[in-house]
């Protein structure tokens, strides 16, 4: 289509190269209209980009640990492949691209992973379209979903009638919406092997499909060959975690007078961590302050969570924020530097707060260095700020909680929805850790917002942690908060002293 401009968007920058190349490139070469696509000489083309004579352009690139890169691209159509993988905080800035644009199509792709995977999230609010076939033999209709008929329709001799045992001609079925009034609006399609002419036309691929419903993992066979959820992401905490870490004798109330002032006496250092909201999802983001008070053996004791469901600018925030550092006597505030942290930070110091009692923390994705590391000023970046590893530090939180080194106040004063917000605790159950493939060899952990989730509260916790531990250089000895303990005869079997003279042989 003439000026129609296109967006593909993956998860890692080898996903977009691979599809640029491998795949589009190819399909234009071999066009019944290559001459008019390819040899007429006006295309323009590069890895992230093609533009065709017709002004169409096809833009290409990718969003892991940011979306930020696709800012200045203005797009008709946004494609997100291998949506599984993608921060679900992301999409509201790739498809801000189509803003300008009369079309505004949008369009997922990818394999499910688990129930609060975004693509499952994605389908669930889509027309839920499965493919049904109806046996020759006894009419019975195969859906070909887990939930129902898929898992029986996959037999040894192709596929079979999940009552009858016929075998099924996959290709004389059709599509069914699950929600048909969503067909126009927001379709989704579900695609496992079983129904694909690739896998059930050829007896070599139907019997490695077949044979990998009994020799491969569950939740593998599940993700990659049925297209379906599975549960395997590793949830941080439980809810059980979170009520036995409830042992203070206090409630979490929203009073910051001599309560709170008589409370905050009993702690040496008290510090307030912030997570400012109201940038990621849309709806699902509030301001979060934890008041935490640290004890010299290394505890930490959670005085106060309040979310700001109010969205009345940052002016109300920092103001809030600075009666709750006062009431609190607090020695360091640790705060979400990213995003609109910056402007959120000036107004404080404009307000004199001291430069000195605030420590700037923001999050980048897996690294290789210490877990929290100092980015002096540079001709980017006027203020320095702490780096600080997303799934150490957020991992780490997670075993302080269970392990009591972090303690919070009775359960039910913290576990209390404010009309459609879930409660603080229920943030910290919104986030697990997942495996993303790089390539076919490595893998990394990242740490996954739940869709539709709030996690402030929890960041509320690990922004205020941090300011304290990076400031007294003493973290947590969690070993030491489990029981586990070397004796000096393990060290000694541990580390044996060797005869070394036969290095010199």
């Amino acid at each position: 289509m003439p000026y129609f401009s296109s967006l593909y968007v993956a998860p890692l920058y080898i996903q977009t190269t691979r599809f640029s190349t491998l795949v589009l490139r190819p399909m234009l070469r071999n066009s019944p209209i290559r001459t008019i696509l390819v040899d007429s000489g006006k295309v323009l083309d590069s890895v992230l980009q093609i533009k065709l004579p017709n002004g169409a352009v096809q833009h290409f690139s990718f969003a892991f640990h940011d979306a930020e890169r696709v800012r200045s691209i203005s797009a008709d159509q946004t494609d997100i492949d291998e949506v599984q993988d993608i921060n679900p905080d992301f999409l509201d800035v790739i498809e801000a691209t189509m803003d300008a644009s009369d079309w505004g199509v949008r369009r997922y792709f990818g394999t499910p992973k688990t129930s609060d995977n975004l693509i499952q999230t994605l389908f669930d609010d889509s027309s839920g379209a499965e493919w049904v076939t109806q046996c020759s033999g006894c009419k019975r209709d195969n859906i070909a979903t887990v939930r129902h008929h898929l898992m029986d329709m996959i037999q040894e001799k192709g596929p079979s009638c999940y009552h009858c045992g016929k075998l099924l001609d996959p290709s004389t079925g059709h599509y069914e919406h699950e929600r048909p009034k969503l067909r126009t609006t927001f379709a989704g399609y579900h695609i496992p092997q079983a129904i694909m002419p690739l896998h059930y036309e050829n007896p070599d691929k139907w019997y490695e499909l077949y044979v990998a419903k009994t020799k491969m993992a569950p939740y593998r066979f599940l993700n990659e060959k049925c297209g379906e959820s599975c549960d395997s992401m590793a949830t941080l905490l439980s809810r059980a975690d979170l009520e036995a870490a409830s042992v203070l004798p206090w409630k979490n109330t929203d009073d910051d007078g001599d309560t709170l002032r008589d409370l905050a006496k009993k702690y040496p250092q008290l510090t307030l961590g912030v997570d400012w909201g109201g940038y990621g999802a849309k709806g699902i983001s509030y301001t979060v302050f934890a008041l935490l008070g640290h004890l010299p053996d290394g505890k930490i004791d959670v005085l106060r969570l309040r979310r700001l469901v109010r969205t009345a600018g940052n002016d109300y925030e920092v103001k809030r924020v600075i009666e709750m550092a006062s009431a609190g006597r607090i020695y360091r505030l640790g705060h979400d530097y990213g995003g609109a942290g910056g402007t959120r930070e000036t107004l404080l110091l404009h307000a004199g707060f001291p430069i000195e009692g605030i420590v700037p923390l923001a999050y980048v994705g897996n690294t290789t260095q210490e877990m929290v590391t100092y980015q002096a000023p540079n001709e980017r970046v006027a203020r320095g700020y702490y780096r600080v590893d997303k799934v150490r530090a957020v991992s780490l939180i997670a075993e302080c909680i269970k392990r009591g080194v972090i303690r919070f106040p009775e359960f039910a004063s913290w576990n209390i929805r404010e009309a459609e917000v879930q409660s603080l605790a229920d943030d910290f159950l919104a986030v697990a850790a997942d495996h993303v493939e790089l390539d076919r060899s490595s893998n990394i952990v990242v740490i996954r917002k739940k869709p539709k989730r709030c996690d402030d509260a929890l960041h509320a916790v690990v922004y205020g942690a941090l300011a304290h531990w990076q400031t007294a250089q003493r973290y947590p000895d969690v070993a030491m908060a489990a029981g586990i303990l070397i004796t000096p005869q393990q060290q000694e079997q541990l580390s044996p002293l060797y005869d070394t003279d036969w290095w010199s042989v």
